[in-house]
């Protein structure tokens, strides 16, 4: 099993919408922190940055050392409300990029790629959707501006709340070659799949989820029936996140998907969990501790394990095509799927 940890790197503002392409980035000075503990763990992790954090100078010098390092990727993060061009209505809706008009989608994906490029040296190959904000007219959106990557799916969970996608129907896999199962309706996009780690402790993620389901659609929601089970050890729905779960959640989540021969798991948190105040996860310095300190646990245990570290480019990107990538600037190089045993 090899990890992946991907890294929504982001600008201190965690819900200001407002369309701007500027503000504070302080929270990557917390970075070098946890980016030590990540190489003393073997791990190399894909910081997806946004275009405030591309443009930011500092936030941008701290992350081309880790880069310059080899210990990183660099991919992309899109935030369309601090992405330009800025011709859409300011709204929550508009947060996700799924929501606004393929061409807007296709001005804003360049813009932050070419931003990327021109900042770290490197082209994405990358990508996740700000807010989960993702469907197949983004998928083709990426694939077009060189993407190889996508890592914006969230098995068995739905923003329809928040005006986004519904991944209810979408099972946790370790990877799919391209966009045929999660959009099963639509045309397939030669593009890897990559989804956030989310699944269950129990044995059969989908009957699992199913139960948790319907748990939650009927009457039984009030009695907080899901939350006893979680607590009886009956019916546990995990993230692979230190932002809202315990190491020994994350590493029997780990165990669970290397007992069902997953190839890979995917680790997803942000930036800003690392300061306090910035983020629900960590709202105070004693919250940012405990974060750490869960992250640290578990990939101490995923050391121990022997379970090796990759970014997404390196894992699914052949070297060739990497290298023929940089000299020439082509992307479209290698568009066929790429098979992984």
């Amino acid at each position: 099993m090899k990890l992946f940890v991907t890294v929504d790197t982001e600008a201190d503002d965690w819900d200001d919408f407002r369309p701007v392409s500027d503000g504070p980035c302080s929270n990557i000075r917390q970075l070098p922190r946890v980016h030590d503990l990540f190489v003393k763990c073997g791990v190399r992790p894909s910081y997806l940055v946004s275009h405030r954090i591309a443009t930011d100078d500092e936030a941008a010098s701290t992350l081309r050392d880790f880069l310059d390092s080899g210990t990183c990727e660099i991919g992309a993060h899109c935030h369309p409300w601090e992405t330009p061009p800025y011709t859409e209505s300011n709204s929550l809706a508009n947060t996700m990029i799924c929501n606004l008009p393929i061409e807007l989608q296709r001005k804003k994906i360049r813009t932050l790629t070419e931003c990327i490029e021109q900042s770290f040296g490197v082209r994405p190959v990358s990508f996740r959707a700000g807010r989960w904000g993702y469907d197949h007219n983004v998928a083709k959106v990426i694939r077009e501006c060189g993407y190889r990557v996508d890592t914006s799916i969230t098995p068995f969970v739905s923003w329809k709340a928040d005006h986004g996608p519904d991944f209810t129907s979408v099972e946790l896999r370790p990877y799919w070659e391209n966009t045929a199962e999660v959009f099963p309706d639509k045309a397939p996009v030669d593009l890897i799949e990559v989804p956030a780690s989310i699944g269950f402790l129990q044995k059969d993620f989908v009957a699992a989820h199913e139960r948790h389901r319907t748990i939650a659609g009927s009457w039984l929601k009030y009695f907080r029936i899901n939350g006893i089970l979680y607590h009886l050890r009956m019916l546990n729905k995990v993230w692979l996140s230190p932002e809202v779960y315990s190491a020994y959640d994350m590493i029997e989540l780990v165990k669970r998907l290397r007992d069902e021969n997953f190839a890979y798991a995917n680790m997803v948190f942000h930036s800003q969990t690392l300061t306090p105040g910035l983020t629900p996860f960590a709202k105070t310095k004693e919250e940012s501790i405990r974060f750490y300190k869960r992250l640290e646990s578990f990939l101490e245990f995923i050391a121990a394990e022997g379970i090796s570290g990759s970014t997404l480019k390196d894992e699914f990107l052949p070297e060739n095509e990497q290298d023929r990538r940089s000299l020439t600037g082509d992307s479209s190089a290698g568009s066929s799927s790429i098979a992984i045993d």
